[in-house]
């Protein structure tokens, strides 16, 4: 079966030999040949014209002479004067040269009436006592108030041969110089692109184990540096981009690890003791544990994983933070520790996120925040200008001093043990909520309270709103109108 698919285009294969130098050198010389083809052709045709313009100038000599002769009282032409005959007004011939017929006339009526009228005439024929092709000029003069026609004629034999002999200098120069020229530029093409092959040897000896090697510049700012720098730049974002690909796999077997180890050395025990009752509830009770803790860690991958490579420019549709946190912590209240306070306030805004994401987002601040507060959770959410903020603090002992710089790290924890013993933690749910507020234009900090407790702030864009903190949406006819009405509010969630 032969034929193409539709859709799909042929692969072309390329040349070997076309190479970026050569392709340099094949347009330099391509563009050599054709300004030696100008610069020839504009030779030819000035050597052609300053010929015919120097023929012309000897003749008009020649002419004046003849005037100068007849008016120093000579009615003869010169006796150098080889070939030239004159008319008078009247079209009869006052005198002529010894190569000239007695009967044979250089200029017809008809043309001695037009050299009259338009004061010159030049044309060239062929004269056997020339020795072939000549230059003839007529031109109209007066001489002792009586009006003549001097015609004089010059061979042109000489002119063929410098013409040719120019011609096939040219024919012969030309193509030497485009060759010579030619290898200039392939030298000088090699010469520039040395650079490149320089940093495409490098580039395919830099592996993935050695991402510390850099591309050689080249001296000077031009493109070539310029490139080079570019590329340099991008092996730093990969290079980059690698370590913490490799940490993030170390952690994760790390964090792995361990629960595994513990399911595996549960079901062990389990085996040991297949009579005892208590024994086996309590290993199934265990094992179930280690297996919520790796299927929250699964969940929690899968999520940095979906934001990481979510690149979409699509909007998401505005909320509002102060209901959706009600509702989040509401949720999540059966969840917590009985003996916490959780209060939510603050005043209506509106925020471009998902509504699932900001929900994941504010369960990872407070299961943290569960984990280590003393008495009392506080979510609060405000707005200024064109943020909108949400905080989430705690009375606990807040983060360590140098945890602070590194909160939002994958696996950082600040104990492991407190936070295994707390609820375990996997130590990458502040790595989750940077993820997915900075996927949707806004950052996250944290810091330690002024009572000692841990806060960690989330701003996003916000909504336009007006000065009570409504959301302005466009009508379809294109005015702004208010949304619902803004207002503070507190409530405070307690255990059932």
């Amino acid at each position: 079966m032969t034929g193409r698919i539709r859709g799909v285009r042929p692969r072309h294969r390329r040349l070997p030999w076309l190479t970026l130098r050569a392709r340099i050198t094949t347009l330099f010389a391509i563009g050599t040949a054709l300004l030696v083809l100008s610069v020839s052709l504009l030779l030819v045709v000035f050597q052609s014209r300053n010929s015919d313009q120097l023929v012309t100038k000897g003749l008009r000599q020649r002419i004046d002479r003849i005037v100068d002769s007849f008016r120093a009282g000579g009615d003869k032409l010169p006796a150098t004067e080889v070939y030239a005959q004159v008319f008078s007004q009247f079209g009869t011939v006052k005198d002529l040269s010894s190569a000239i017929g007695a009967d044979e006339y250089l200029l017809t009526p008809e043309q001695q009436r037009f050299v009259f009228r338009a004061g010159s005439l030049r044309f060239d024929r062929d004269i056997p006592a020339l020795g072939g092709r000549a230059r003839l000029l007529a031109e109209p003069r007066n001489i002792d108030g009586a009006a003549v026609v001097i015609v004089v004629g010059s061979s042109l034999v000489l002119e063929g041969p410098s013409r040719h002999r120019l011609l096939l200098t040219l024919a012969v120069a030309a193509p030497a110089l485009v060759a010579l020229l030619g290898l200039a530029g392939w030298w000088i093409a090699g010469a520039a692109l040395r650079p490149v092959r320089r940093m495409t040897d490098e580039a395919a000896a830099i592996s993935r184990a050695d991402t510390g090697v850099r591309l050689p510049l080249p001296a000077g700012t031009d493109e070539i540096a310029h490139l080079g720098s570019t590329l340099n730049a991008m092996l730093d974002r990969l290079e980059s981009s690698f370590r913490r690909e490799r940490a993030f796999v170390d952690d994760a077997s790390h964090e792995l690890r361990t629960p595994l180890a513990i399911l595996r050395g549960e079901l062990e025990l389990g085996l040991l003791h297949p009579g005892d009752a208590a024994e086996t509830r309590r290993m199934l009770t265990a094992s179930i544990d280690e297996v919520d803790r790796l299927s929250r860690l699964a969940d929690d991958l899968l999520v940095l994983a979906r934001t990481g490579s979510d690149r979409s420019a699509e909007v998401a549709p505005p909320i509002e933070l102060l209901s959706a946190c009600e509702g989040i912590v509401n949720r999540l209240r059966p969840a917590l520790r009985p003996d916490l306070e959780v209060s939510v306030n603050g005043h209506n805004c509106y925020a471009h996120i998902r509504h699932d994401q900001f929900e994941r987002v504010l369960s990872n601040l407070v299961a943290n925040a569960n984990r280590f507060a003393a008495r009392r959770i506080e979510v609060h959410v405000a707005v200024a200008q064109s943020t909108a903020t949400m905080a989430v603090a705690d009375d606990g002992s807040g983060f360590p001093p140098g945890l602070l710089d590194q909160a939002f790290e994958r696996f950082t924890v600040g104990n492991a043990a407190r936070t295994r013993a707390a609820g375990g933690g996997t130590g990458i749910g502040l790595a989750i909520v940077k993820a997915i507020v900075e996927h949707h234009g806004g950052t996250v900090a944290a810091a330690n309270g002024p009572s000692g407790g841990a806060v960690v702030a989330v701003s996003l864009p916000s909504v336009a709103h007006d000065a009570d903190g409504r959301p302005l949406e466009r009508s379809a006819e294109g005015s702004e109108r208010s949304g619902s009405t803004g207002h503070v509010i507190t409530a405070r969630i307690s255990s059932p």
